[in-house]
């Protein structure tokens, strides 16, 4: 399999996949948004009563939460570049007792475009003996219609096509501390539908790739609540291979490291940090350090650019208020390099600055309909609408 041998195709002006957005376009999208929260927030919290209160009174709305908080329902709105224009659903089903500080979840999400690309993604993450074992099992089927405007000239399309299925275990060895093995499944299929999009495969790599990854996790969390932490810290270290012995298509290995911490200045004031790193060691395309990825950083397209290693640093500033609102404004910086970190200079750092409004669904685990909206450089923006945070 060709290894991409251009480091980041903005620095050399090979392959670079911008595409041009259209901010009037932008603007309406982020007044659709705003129109959703108005009705999402009149039909189910109306009177911004306490969480408690509203949870006897408030039995059937858009958010569904229940009465004992088990299930908590939204719609999903999504445009990207890559995704297009479209939404869907996003569903959390609560296992356990209320009173728990960390309950077993299951989750699910379904979306759709006007491109004709999907997602389906469902699982569980479980907290089981008091929390001294993590477990979790995540599986996405999903297509992805890419549209690329290449400044080589022309628009390369083609599809993705990706199985992926993620299962993590976890042991406590000390207080806070949990090791664990981790395995994946990932199938990517690429498939070109214009001679754009052929001569860009040959540009960057890009061909199909099966790989059966193990791994071994470190992790230290000492977070106040899994979902809107307002204090501790959170540190995730795992280095994974992925081997033809294995079943996969090529031997190759990769590290995650990435520390989280959270700041309470005062009641309604909280400061989030995240520092993270993925480096490659002969990694074919899907196995690649891609800006955008696991919102490392928000306001890019995920795939467009890509290289062995990135660094990326955020800091998310949290506003809550006496009611189910909160607001959130996040820079961020982001470098991509290949081989040592000598070879990175101005051109290839990447930042990001963005706003976001978060309405309280469940209170109890701190459950948020999250809206953010992000801008980075030359002219790429993104919004996310999810039930999760970025970090």
């Amino acid at each position: 399999m060709q290894k991409p041998k251009i480091k980041n195709y903005q620095s050399q002006q090979q392959g670079v996949n911008r595409v041009k957005i259209n901010y009037l376009k932008s603007l309406f999208r982020l007044a659709q948004v705003l129109l959703l929260l108005n009705v999402f927030s009149g039909l189910s919290f109306a009177e911004q009563q306490s969480p408690d209160k509203l949870q006897s009174e408030n039995t059937a709305s858009t958010a569904s939460v229940a009465k004992d908080e088990k299930l908590v329902v939204a719609p999903i709105l999504i445009s990207n570049p890559a995704f297009g224009d479209g939404g869907g659903v996003a569903a959390l089903y609560f296992l356990g007792e209320v009173a728990q500080a960390r309950r077993s979840r299951l989750i699910g999400q379904l979306l759709y475009s006007d491109a004709d690309s999907y997602v389906a993604m469902g699982g569980a993450i479980m907290h089981l003996n008091n929390d001294n074992n993590r477990a979790k099992v995540i599986g996405v089927n999903a297509r992805i219609r890419n549209s690329f405007d290449d400044l080589l000239g022309g628009t390369a399309e083609y599809d993705s096509e990706i199985k992926l299925v993620v299962a993590e275990y976890l042991t406590k060895v000390e207080d806070k501390f949990f090791i664990g093995p981790k395995v994946t499944y990932k199938n990517s299929e690429y498939i070109a539908t214009n001679n754009e999009a052929v001569d860009y495969f040959d540009r960057v790599g890009i061909s199909d790739n099966e790989s059966i990854i193990v791994g071994a996790m470190t992790v230290y969390d000492s977070r106040d609540n899994d979902n809107f932490p307002y204090q501790g810290l959170y540190f995730n270290g795992t280095y994974s291979l992925s081997s033809e012995n294995l079943g996969g298509d090529d031997d190759y290995q990769f590290a995650e490291i990435s520390l989280n911490h959270y700041h309470q200045l005062a009641n309604s004031h909280v400061i989030a940090f995240r520092h993270s790193g993925y480096f490659s060691f002969d990694a074919p395309y899907s196995g690649q350090a891609k800006l955008g990825n696991r919102n490392d950083l928000r306001g890019y397209t995920t795939g467009e650019m890509i290289a062995e290693h990135m660094l990326s640093n955020q800091i998310e500033y949290r506003w809550l208020t006496a009611s189910n609102w909160s607001y959130v404004g996040f820079i961020g910086l982001a470098g991509l390099y290949n081989g040592n970190m000598t070879s990175l200079d101005d051109a290839d750092w990447y930042k990001s600055i963005g706003v976001g409004v978060r309405y309280r669904l469940q209170d109890a685990q701190r459950v948020n309909f999250r809206v953010d909206f992000a801008v980075g450089d030359d002219d790429n923006d993104g919004f996310y609408v999810s039930l999760r945070e970025a970090f």
